[in-house]
């Protein structure tokens, strides 16, 4: 092989050797941004969660109150009983007025099992903020075997272990109100 060859070829290496380095820095950056998003996505997605848990937590309230509202109603009908039994009239319209209450509480129960979304959403996002933190750590690793200092400078300070069912459903099938009663009255206590 001539020197004139052998030169060349040192050359051309040297070329790739350039392109292959100026390719890994363009890479090694596109992992650093990459991974500066992925805990702004995470906090949005906790922000989510908690957001999504209070309102929950508020129509929740407004719930009870209403149920408190109606036992309160159904027993002012139930002390206007022994006035009004001898109007049948009366007795018509307080039978009415304690089939809506009764159809009220289950409404009432209708929309708190429905709620139940506000967890399977809060593990569906727990989920995938766990992903993300899989990712985040797999980058990281790649910017250390890219020789970059970046990948140890961005570790998890606390790592959030997160509880979720990746297979939670939304299920509108829920059991209804008289399987419940059953339910409670077979666990009630003799005498209770």
């Amino acid at each position: 092989m001539s020197i004139v060859n052998l030169g060349m070829e040192l050359k051309a290496l040297a070329d790739n050797i350039t392109h292959l380095i100026m390719s890994i820095s363009t890479i090694r950056l596109t992992i650093e941004h990459g991974r500066e998003k992925l805990p702004l996505a995470t906090d949005k997605l906790e922000k989510i969660t908690t957001e999504t848990e209070s309102a929950t937590q508020q129509v929740m309230d407004v719930l009870d109150s209403l149920q408190q509202n109606d036992t309160a109603a159904l027993e002012c009908i139930q002390k206007l009983d022994p006035f009004c039994s001898h109007e049948p009239a009366v007795v018509e319209i307080l039978e009415s007025l304690r089939g809506l209450m009764d159809k009220n509480q289950t409404d009432h129960t209708r929309i708190l099992e429905t709620l139940q979304f506000q967890d399977l959403t809060s593990q569906q996002i727990n989920y995938v903020s766990s992903v993300l933190d899989n990712v985040e750590n797999e980058l990281n690793a790649l910017l250390l075997a890219f020789g970059s200092d970046e990948g140890n400078a961005i570790k998890k300070k606390n790592k959030v272990v997160r509880a979720f069912d990746s297979k939670a459903t939304f299920s509108t099938a829920g059991a209804g109100q008289a399987e419940v009663d059953s339910i409670l009255k077979e666990a009630r206590i003799p005498g209770q």
